[in-house]
């Protein structure tokens, strides 16, 4: 799995394109919703803004979240049920969603 971080389009819930840094094995999870910015010209995503996110139990138990790049993204839709994390030791564990939290804009 790819290390680091890398730039990825987020659609904001009023349709508008934002550049936000996103773990690079997240970006890569289609579920996720996230495209690359690659040669876009595209803003980056303005401080006060949260993105929307999901929450999810992982396998132990615990609360875990996950960024959703666009409302049509199948995690955010609901035809994805679960999601994949990556564990300090390098292995990875599956959270199911629980719940969906809107993206918010604090001013």
């Amino acid at each position: 799995m790819p290390r680091g971080f890398t730039p990825s389009v987020y659609v904001d819930d009023d349709g508008n394109a934002w550049s936000l840094r996103v773990d690079a094995d997240e970006a890569l999870e289609v579920s996720r919703g996230f495209d690359p910015v690659g040669d876009l010209p595209v803003a980056p995503l303005p401080r006060g803004w949260l993105p929307r996110r999901v929450v999810g139990l992982d396998s132990s138990g615990s609360s875990q979240t996950a960024r959703v790049g666009r409302v049509d993204a199948d995690l955010w839709t609901g035809v994805a049920t679960s999601f994949v994390l990556m564990l300090s030791d390098g292995t990875t564990d599956t959270a199911n969603v629980v719940a969906r939290q809107g993206e918010l804009r604090i001013r």
